[in-house]
């Protein structure tokens, strides 16, 4: 199944994170959309409303990833909504007003999930069907973090084509290259592996001397 998620080394990239995507995913028979609390209300009782949200959220998450995962071998198909809230001991009505606060100061979404379903990415049947591989929706209310995402998503490094670039740094300061020879070596690395690495190439061009004002047109 194209849209299945599984817990995976990526997703445990930050050891105080359990999985960096958020999943398993709540379940809800209706699509939520989490608000902030208002800005009129004391701080105290923002701390109070917040930390029992956060309690509820918390022990639910817990229960979705022991009992909801299909990949654990004790996965059970039958566990419904009712049998997750009752093992926190939360009510519907308790886990629905949880959903619907957010925890920061953005909106959040909550798409309507059944309880069999907290470990699917979001789609929509029309693209999948066309494009036959996993997609992942999500909205966007938060246009810096956006704008931050993308900008950190296409400047990052490889590990294998970041090697590869120190190499050819190490090979031309061995054969006592000049800068254009050892610009060269770097480029043909970087075309070579197809990737545009805007971080290791600066970082070995500077390597050779190259000042960042000269290289901005190259990136």
């Amino acid at each position: 199944m194209y849209q299945k998620y599984t817990h995976s080394r990526s997703c445990k990239k930050y050891r105080n994170i359990p999985c960096r995507f958020n999943f398993g995913q709540f379940f809800t028979n209706q699509t939520v959309v989490s608000k902030p609390l208002p800005d009129d209300i004391p701080n105290e009782q923002k701390v109070l409303v917040l930390k029992r949200r956060n309690e509820i959220l918390s022990c639910v998450k817990e229960k979705i990833n022991e009992r909801l995962d299909p990949s654990k071998p004790d996965y059970v198909s039958n566990t419904s909504a009712e049998d997750v809230l009752a093992m926190c001991k939360v009510s519907k009505n308790e886990y629905n007003w949880a959903l619907s606060i957010s925890g920061d100061s953005d909106f959040e979404l909550h798409l309507k999930r059944a309880v069999d379903s907290c470990f699917i990415n979001n789609y929509f049947e029309a693209e999948i069907k066309g494009f036959r591989a996993n997609v992942d929706l999500q909205p966007v209310f938060n246009h810096y973090k956006c704008i931050t995402y993308v900008c950190s998503y296409f400047s990052k490094g490889e590990t294998e084509c970041s090697q590869a670039i120190m190499n050819a740094a190490r090979e031309a300061k061995d054969n006592n290259m000049n800068i254009r020879e050892s610009l060269r070596l770097v480029r043909h690395f970087c075309l070579v592996e197809k990737l545009v690495l805007k971080n290791a190439f600066t970082d070995a061009c500077l390597s050779f001397g190259y000042e960042r004002p000269f290289l901005a047109p190259c990136l």
